[in-house]
């Protein structure tokens, strides 16, 4: 288990769930351009808390995973992860990353961060991830 430097960029996101994709990309082809990061495209991700929700919310824990291919099967303990915490701080967040098996993220987790009932995997989100850039910055 080794911490993973991330260096954070100061940028802003705009991210949007489109219930007609193919519709949408067809829209945006003439402006934007599919950049293709990774082959792991599918993406499963575990949100950690308990059932008081006592984490605070200028804190995320995710347990986060890059498949191949949209078979995603139900994690195991053992199955690899990249545990991302982020804080807010000062307007900003800070990010930390380690990789390391399912089981010894949730002892991480607990170890570092203490409340009346252990964290917990909460919720999994699973999708597609998919990734465009303007062509050109002209009128964006």
């Amino acid at each position: 288990m080794q911490e993973i430097t991330v260096d954070l960029p100061k940028r802003t996101e705009k991210r949007f769930v489109v219930s007609f994709a193919r519709k949408f990309e067809e829209k945006i082809v003439k402006d934007f351009e599919r950049k293709i990061f990774s082959e792991n495209q599918y993406v499963q991700t575990i949100y950690f808390n308990n059932n008081e929700h006592e984490l605070p919310f200028s804190i995320s824990i995710k347990a986060r995973r890059y498949l191949p291919n949209d078979s995603m099967a139900k994690p195991e303990a053992n199955d690899k992860f990249f545990l991302d915490i982020k804080e807010g701080k000062e307007g900003f967040k800070e990010k930390k990353r380690i990789e390391s098996t399912l089981k010894e993220i949730e002892e991480i987790v607990n170890a570092e961060y203490k409340s009346s009932q252990p964290l917990k995997p909460y919720l999994m989100v699973e999708y597609k991830r998919k990734h465009f850039v303007p062509k050109t910055n002209e009128n964006m």
